[in-house]
Parts: C-alpha cells; sequence; structure tokens
C-alpha cells in the first residue's frame, strides 16, 4: 500500500476510493507512454502489472497479482494511476 499512499498523497481525489499502482513498460506493445512525476497518470486499463493495492480494492478482489485489465473486469470502479517513468 506504500505506493497507493503516495499517490493518495500527490491527488487527495483517491482517498477512499479502490485504486491501484500500476506500473507500464512502454516498449511493449500496449504499454503507456513515459509520464514525468508532475503528469497525470490515471490510466484506463491496458496489460500494465499492478504493484500496489488500496484497502478498499482488496476489498473487491482486485490483488496484485492482476493485470490492470483483469481488475478492471473484478472491480470496474478501480481508479488505475501509473508510477512514473521519465526521470
Amino acid at each position: 500500500c506504500f505506493y497507493v499512499a503516495v499517490e493518495r498523497r500527490r491527488d487527495p481525489s483517491l482517498n477512499g476510493v479502490p485504486c491501484a499502482v500500476v506500473q507500464y513498460n512502454s516498449r511493449q506493445a500496449g504499454g503507456a507512454p513515459e509520464l514525468p512525476a508532475e503528469a497525470c497518470r490515471r490510466v484506463q486499463g491496458g496489460s500494465g502489472g499492478i504493484i500496489a493495492v488500496s484497502y478498499e480494492a482488496r476489498q473487491r478482489g482486485v490483488t496484485r497479482q492482476m493485470s490492470s485489465h483483469e481488475a478492471k473486469k473484478q472491480c470496474p470502479e478501480v481508479v488505475l494511476v501509473q508510477v512514473p517513468t521519465a526521470f
């Protein structure tokens, strides 16, 4: 939950809602573009791997072993946030 806590500090609108932090490889097909830390990093789904899950999303069956696509199927209201990749 550490990465979720970091994202909630950056974006307080994530507090109390199911959310997960995902990591994409921009070099693979379907990967998200590289984004700087200050960019809006909410994503709709895709092939990214989940690296952190909020307690609210866990209660709805989302786990770290899921892809972001699987998480959206399990919990359609989950908010997915991409970790910054361009430093």
